[in-house]
């Protein structure tokens, strides 16, 4: 996805898929309003990583997923108005 003429990006997950650590990477263009969640299949919100301010850069985090029941979820990162995802399967 595109934002300013720059690109605003979430890695795969590593590794996927996980039982308690994965890592992620993510570009965020510009300063803004962001958030990075975690949802089920069925769309409903599992776990809110963070929300609010970002700035601009790339950066890596490291995502605790061992409390989660083991299945298929969708990693979305928002910012300003737009989401990119990526699938996630936690395995006990």
């Amino acid at each position: 996805v595109t934002i300013g003429g720059e690109s605003f990006m979430i890695s795969e997950p590593i590794p996927n898929p996980a039982s308690s650590l994965t890592d992620i990477s993510y570009v965020i263009p510009e300063s803004g309003w962001g958030e990075l969640s975690i949802y089920d299949l069925t769309g409903r919100l599992v776990q809110q990583l963070y929300g609010g301010q970002m700035e601009s850069g790339s950066f890596r985090r490291s995502i605790d997923v061992g409390t989660l029941p083991a299945g298929k979820y969708t990693l979305a990162l928002s910012f300003n108005g737009k989401t990119v995802t990526k699938s996630l399967i936690v395995v006990k």
